[in-house]
């Protein structure tokens, strides 16, 4: 089996159109722009689903942003 892990930027989209695979996998740190967002349910999860591929996005009950600040990793 083949997996992308998809980031939603340039260098994973390309290879996302040139390449096939068997599923595509979306780690949501929940910090991305509502552009972004908008951008994968417009065309990228059509996309995948046009051409088989399975497209999942894997979440944290929080956001990457929230661990830091609960766990005090936050830099000042």
């Amino acid at each position: 089996m083949r997996f992308l892990s998809f980031g939603a930027g340039v260098q994973t989209t390309a290879l996302l159109l040139i390449d096939t695979f068997d599923e595509v996998i979306f780690a949501d740190a929940q910090g991305e722009k509502d552009p972004t967002y908008d951008y994968m349910e417009k065309y990228t999860k059509p996309y995948c689903e046009e051409k088989g591929m399975r497209f999942t996005v894997v979440q944290r009950k929080e956001s990457l942003e929230q661990f830091c600040l609960r766990t005090h990793m936050c830099l000042p």
